[in-house]
């Protein structure tokens, strides 16, 4: 399978050929549903969170770059620095520059998606750093030379006997499918790296406005162990996840980990100060743009509200179908549709957004209400007026002028449809794997004049 958005319909023509995977994404992203419903049933304050946390996320683009200077002079008063990185290749090459000023060698590694937009672990390991995923589900990942495959679960498609024999080959450990002793050869190996590490990266899931610190949510303690104990620590975040006050970090926090998990609360909340005892020597921050101003100044823009808790995913019958791979980018899912495409062009992805069925369980489902059936419909509406315009698209565009001179014109449509129920083999549709279901020979309209139905 190919890891580039241009391959989604190969890569999903091959990922529904695999049942274990959809066994293995069913059974997983049904159980997180369940406990996220539970414990909204048994919050009756749930809907004005939801307001609340859409209003905040709303206020924060709308004053983006208050907000971030703000943050900034905070976290700078503290003794942090602040470093903005306009693209991918601008924020690795500061990363790697603040790395070697500080004769880093060994880096461990938090669980981030911006850095898997920068794939900073690979990057890095290229250029002689040993860098290490500390997370437990993206070790294995990086064990397996694989990308994540969804934003909160990284190995969400392996099951335990998938895992038991990666650790086994790669690690040389004994096989064992007992959870406990799996992760604990993961914990052992690690500890050393931590002790060992000159840097620390980690993400920032939010960053406070009014008091200048990086917020981090973990069930695993790896981030405090990868911020804390290295001399240095990094922390890449997307200009976006900036938040005005910590009333409004403490609000989103209800809905993050529910969202996310199934949880009431996460393992573990640190809220990151420069300058503190005990801490690290240098506190950095790189502000991450990567096409954000440009999706904010676009009709799309609401969908940097997103707090990356991946329910989106979990609802999404063409997610559940196909995995996070089949995507072949970043942000897989109904989320991932609209962000990569939004982040760069839209001929850089010209089929994902119509990796949906619009069926809208995204929108219910996601804490910040942002409308993602209304942002799927309308990137589909910019594909279509640039890559969709080209000679290559001819045949397709041949088939919807037809199909809409038939629908305008009942004459045609019923011999048409006369002629389509005599057809005796079905046509694929989408993939190889999809195909047309065939006509019934009588229409429900003339059983019913038939007498067939009272």
């Amino acid at each position: 399978m190919e890891f580039t958005p241009r391959s989604i319909k190969a890569n999903f023509t091959e990922s529904l050929k695999d049942f274990t995977l959809r066994k293995n994404l069913t059974k997983a992203t049904h159980h997180t549903i369940e406990k996220r419903d539970a414990l909204k049933a048994a919050a009756p304050d749930w809907n004005k969170w939801r307001d609340a946390a859409a209003a905040s996320r709303r206020e924060s683009l709308l004053h983006l770059d208050r907000y971030l200077a703000q943050f900034e002079n905070q976290f700078t008063a503290l003794g942090g620095e602040v470093v903005h990185a306009t693209t991918i290749e601008d924020a690795r090459s500061k990363i790697l520059d603040i790395i070697k000023a500080e004769n880093g060698r060994t880096v461990v590694k938090a669980k981030s998606m911006v850095t898997e937009e920068l794939e900073l672990a690979t990057f890095l390991n290229a250029q002689d750093i040993e860098t290490w995923e500390t997370d437990l589900g993206e070790f294995i990942i990086q064990l397996a030379g694989e990308h994540p495959s969804h934003i909160t679960a990284p190995a969400i498609h392996k099951n335990r006997q998938q895992i038991a024999q990666l650790l086994h080959e790669k690690m040389g450990v004994p096989y064992t499918e007992d959870p406990e002793l799996l992760t604990g050869y993961a914990r052992q190996f690690l500890r050393q790296k931590y002790l060992d590490a000159d840097v620390g990266i980690s993400g920032g899931n939010f960053i406070i406005a009014e008091t200048g610190q990086v917020i981090l949510v973990e069930n695993e303690a790896n981030i405090r162990l990868s911020t804390v104990l290295p001399r240095i620590h990094i922390a890449v975040t997307g200009v976006e996840k900036v938040v005005p006050s910590q009333q409004d970090y403490a609000n989103l926090m209800r809905l993050l980990p529910a969202s996310a998990t199934g949880q009431k609360m996460a393992g573990y909340v640190s809220a990151l100060t420069p300058g503190v005892s005990g801490g690290p020597e240098r506190m950095i921050v790189i502000l991450l743009d990567a096409g954000r101003r440009q999706m904010l100044a676009s009709e799309k823009w609401e969908m940097l509200a997103c707090i990356r808790c991946g329910a989106c995913l979990n609802v999404c019958p063409i997610f559940n179908r196909g995995g996070g791979h089949a995507y072949g980018s970043v942000y897989p899912g109904p989320m991932g549709s609209i962000l990569t495409p939004g982040l760069s062009e839209p001929g850089n992805a010209p089929d994902h957004a119509f990796a949906s069925s619009l069926c809208g369980a995204c929108v219910d489902i996601c804490p910040v209400k942002i409308p993602l059936t209304k942002l799927l419909l309308q990137t589909r509406g910019d594909v279509v007026n640039t890559h969709h315009k080209s000679w290559d698209n001819l045949a397709e565009r041949s088939v919807w002028k037809s199909w809409s001179l038939m629908m305008r014109h009942p004459g045609i449509f019923r011999i048409m449809r006369w002629f389509g129920a005599r057809i005796p083999v079905r046509f694929h549709w989408g993939s190889d794997a999809r195909k047309l279901p065939r006509l019934a020979k009588e229409t429900f309209l003339q059983q019913v004049r038939d007498g067939r139905f009272d």
